[in-house]
């Protein structure tokens, strides 16, 4: 921040700059004008003709500088807004991030479930620590700050569950009932912010057609391989995974390039 007011100052300093000499080219004109009509009661025709072209002339060229004059004052005022304007632009991108980076910690402790019944004779935290009690022996009911339903109720759904535990770890703990809880068709998910959530949208096709074909990335000693089908040149990538990849790893390395093992 210190840096950028210092370049604000910077700027600010050169355009009163500008102003000066453009005040001091002004004043110049103004005094070329008033020298248009001297004495020249002495001077015959030709002579004061002559005298007369040759002021205005010089004015001319006065004019012509102040034009360009102008022109450059213009230049370099443009050049002001646009610095100021990708400034503008680097610091509210800054602020982002670190919004986004808050957002995300706020969300560290939180988890969401899908798949809970509703009830009319718990609370959503009354339901959502029996449950976890239920799967995992020894849990602490405590750990489990609050529970809230989202959204408005439906008549054949189930809203989500928004948990909140007192500390990661407790959390960590929850997120261990996930295979018991699956088999009941209830589901964990992770507490996402609205970037994230956009990028899981975006990303949606792209994981639905890599999970639509028996295809795996398999790690071995060497570089890591794509196997495909059964008698497929597993040398050659599939479009889905080209995209995977393409897109978590930028720049990507051309994947073509990959030999089979």
């Amino acid at each position: 921040m210190a840096n950028a007011k210092k370049r604000r100052a910077t700027r600010t300093a050169s355009l009163a700059e500008v102003r000066e000499v453009a005040q001091e080219r002004s004043a110049e004109l103004s005094a070329a004008q008033a020298t248009v009509t001297p004495a020249t009661g002495h001077m015959d025709a030709n002579t004061k003709l002559d005298l007369i072209l040759s002021r205005l002339g010089d004015i001319d060229g006065r004019v012509t500088g102040f034009t360009d004059l102008l022109a450059t004052v213009k230049q370099q005022v443009m050049s002001l807004v646009e610095a100021e304007r990708v400034e503008r632009v680097k610091e509210i991108g800054e602020l982002k991030g670190q919004v986004e980076a808050l957002t995300r910690n706020q969300r560290a402790q939180n988890l969401v479930l899908r798949g809970l019944p509703e009830s009319d004779t718990q609370s959503p935290l009354q339901q959502a620590r029996a449950l976890l009690e239920s799967v995992l022996p020894g849990f602490q009911a405590s750990s489990l700050d609050t529970a809230m339903r989202l959204g408005k109720r439906g008549a054949s759904t189930s809203r989500l569950l928004l948990l909140r535990f007192a500390t990661r770890s407790a959390r960590a703990e929850a997120l261990q009932a996930s295979r018991a809880l699956r088999a009941q068709s209830i589901y964990f998910d992770t507490d996402l912010t609205p970037n994230q959530q956009a990028i899981r949208r975006e990303m949606k096709p792209t994981w639905d057609a890599l999970k639509a074909e028996p295809a795996s990335l398999l790690e071995g000693r060497g570089p890591q391989v794509l196997r495909g089908r059964p008698g497929q040149d597993s040398s050659v990538p599939s479009p889905a995974i080209s995209k995977l990849l393409s897109t978590a790893t930028q720049p990507c390395a051309s994947l073509s390039s990959l030999s089979a093992p």
